[in-house]
């Protein structure tokens, strides 16, 4: 018995072995041209070997050199053994010819090296040898079919992985780069919203009027229409008119007369360019405050006695604009 098992162990690593072999024999590399051998056409050979592979008409046996050989078997084949004979025939290939099976062949060679077999031979005891590896092989065989399956399986659960990751980390990327787009949106939205009320001075126009008077020169009509005529292409712009007056004079009269100067101002504005009351902020005069030249000398009062003009634009509003 521990022979036999000897011997099924032995068989079971040469039928898994020289499967892997006659499969790959397509593709055989160089070096393992030496474990072939061939049979010069017309000689008569016998071979003792052991089964490594069988199809219906071919068996495929390595010899005791662990050499192998390509039989082939024909009508006129017998397989023999001790307790009996077998005529082999296409229709009926004899079931006792499995892999792990010692047999003796003897026949000639043909044209290809291969051995045409007319005889083949084999004892009772190489039978139940034979019969118990292919007990064993075949659920292993089909359970290594079955891993390989689960395997092809396995990997192309991993490759359909492989891409629903790509695709989602092209999505957080994607997402990603319009939450970048929406933050620079929100974060230029806040910076307008903050410079709302930050005004850049974009024109001016100073008009200059004569003592204890609120009356337009036409010097000073010459420089509102000229900066009437700069506003008109100006979006988004308010216009501060302020008034003043030089030091000659009461407070309350100066503050009165500056506030006329002012009112002038609007309306001329109003009336002969038509700039929309809308841009123009409630004018306002300052009196003798905040003097733009020294009320010492008359040409220091002549300065003070003045409206400045200013054309204003919010940053903010500005900023969306030119978007």
């Amino acid at each position: 018995m521990k022979r036999i098992a000897s011997i099924i162990a032995i068989g079971l690593a040469l039928t898994f072995g020289t499967t892997a072999y006659a499969q790959d024999s397509g593709t055989m590399k160089a070096e393992d041209l030496t474990l072939l051998r061939t049979v010069p056409s017309g000689q008569e050979v016998d071979v003792d070997g052991t089964v490594a592979d069988i199809s219906p008409d071919v068996l495929l046996v390595r010899d005791d050199q662990g050499r192998m050989l390509t039989v082939l078997m024909t009508s006129a084949t017998e397989v023999r053994t001790k307790g009996g004979f077998m005529h082999f025939g296409h229709e009926s290939s004899p079931s006792v010819l499995l892999r792990g099976l010692r047999v003796k062949v003897e026949g000639e060679g043909n044209q290809a090296g291969q051995l045409v077999a007319e005889e083949i031979r084999f004892s009772e005891e190489d039978l139940e040898v034979a019969l118990a590896i292919h007990a064993r092989a075949v659920p292993l065989e089909a359970r290594v079919t079955e891993v390989e399956r689960d395997a092809k399986v396995l990997a192309g659960q991993v490759d359909e992985l492989f891409e629903v990751s790509k695709q989602i980390r092209k999505e957080a990327v994607d997402a990603r780069h319009e939450a970048d787009r929406a933050n620079a949106g929100v974060s230029a939205a806040n910076d307008r919203i903050a410079a709302i009320d930050d005004y850049e001075l974009k024109d001016s126009a100073t008009v200059l009027f004569k003592v204890n008077s609120a009356v337009l020169s036409p010097e000073g009509m010459a420089s509102l229409d000229l900066l009437a005529q700069k506003i008109t292409a100006q979006e988004g712009y308010f216009i501060e008119v302020t008034g003043y007056t030089d030091v000659t004079g009461t407070e309350e009269k100066n503050l009165n007369l500056s506030q006329n100067r002012a009112n002038a101002v609007v309306k001329y504005l109003a009336l002969s360019n038509k700039v929309p009351l809308r841009r123009i902020i409630t004018p306002f005069g300052y009196g003798e405050l905040y003097p733009a030249a020294d009320n010492t000398t008359p040409e220091g009062r002549e300065q003070n006695r003045r409206v400045e003009v200013k054309v204003l634009v919010s940053r903010g509003l500005n900023q969306k604009m030119s978007r």
